[in-house]
């Protein structure tokens, strides 16, 4: 993979982050290509290897989540961050590509404190279809027991 290419890519894993920030839903699901697959699990299952992972969904899933979060519920008005760190790039052929990294979520309510809530390692891998860079799986490894939320974390 040359250096451009692997920009783009990282570009891509940066709108994953910024998307969910803004809140920008659609978009953000957009990112997955037909059949990916979503997981979040703790640190404390993979440590004792346990399989289960508490959030385990496809995008088809992803997309009725967020359409009953929007038509039942209120879309929390707090401001999130999402920090990525540390990004490593490992090409699996031409046109597929792991991205491991570290993301750190904020979050400021009332315009008061933003405090840490979470960080993860995640693993994507992502495929390059119709010359753009879709994502096949997501995987974060939350460093805490407890997960707050799909939509909120990660």
């Amino acid at each position: 993979m040359n250096g451009e290419e692997r920009e783009r890519l990282l570009q891509q894993v940066y709108r994953y982050a910024w998307f969910l920030d803004e809140k920008q839903f659609d978009r953000w699901i957009e990112l997955f290509a037909e059949g990916a697959s979503y997981v979040v699990t703790t640190e404390e299952n993979v440590r004792c290897g346990y399989a289960f992972a508490p959030i385990r969904e496809s995008k088809e899933t992803l997309r009725e989540r967020l359409a009953e979060w929007q038509r039942l519920w209120w879309i929390d008005p707090a401001v999130t961050s999402r920090v990525i760190a540390n990004p490593l790039v490992e090409a699996e052929g031409p046109i597929r590509a792991r991205v491991r990294f570290y993301m750190m979520l904020y979050r400021t309510k009332d315009g008061h404190l933003t405090e840490l809530v979470g960080c993860a390692k995640c693993s994507t891998l992502w495929e390059k279809e119709d010359d753009c860079w879709r994502l096949r799986e997501f995987t974060a490894i939350l460093d805490s027991g407890i997960i707050p939320g799909v939509l909120e974390i990660f």
